[in-house]
């Protein structure tokens, strides 16, 4: 079983628990935010949004994963540094371009940090879920 495969089953054994009464995200930091952009991308109808902190995607990802244009606008919040000298912030506005091509209803929101998790976070991260 691949990643994905393994993700969507355990989302649908969640939702099935659940009722389909839970709201799924895929949430990562760094490289695990270009994992949860990938995967989410690949998995789009299993879940209601993706959060990328300090995360990238680029459009050979796109082209290695073979992600295709999505038909309904998938939320996405990507939050990212304008001082990351890591995954510098342009990587970042980048990756919203691609996403908002693809399909994804893309809200981005900087910060005056390096790579690293605002302090801001979670409030902003919240707020997104709910909606």
């Amino acid at each position: 079983m691949d990643t994905i495969s393994l993700l969507e089953t355990i989302v649908d054994l969640i939702r099935r628990k659940e009722k389909d009464d839970v709201r799924i995200f895929l949430l990562g930091f760094s490289q695990g935010a270009t994992l949860s952009v990938g995967a989410g991308l690949l998995m789009r109808h299993k879940i209601n949004g993706i959060v990328s902190i300090a995360g990238f995607l680029s459009r050979k990802n796109v082209q290695m994963l073979n992600i295709e244009p999505i038909k309904f606008n998938l939320p996405m919040l990507i939050l990212h540094g304008t001082k990351d000298e890591i995954v510098p912030v342009e990587r970042g506005i980048e990756s919203m371009k691609i996403c908002k091509e693809l399909g994804c209803k893309v809200v981005m929101k900087t910060y005056d940090e390096k790579h690293k998790i605002p302090v801001t976070a979670m409030k902003i991260i919240k707020e997104f879920m709910v909606k």
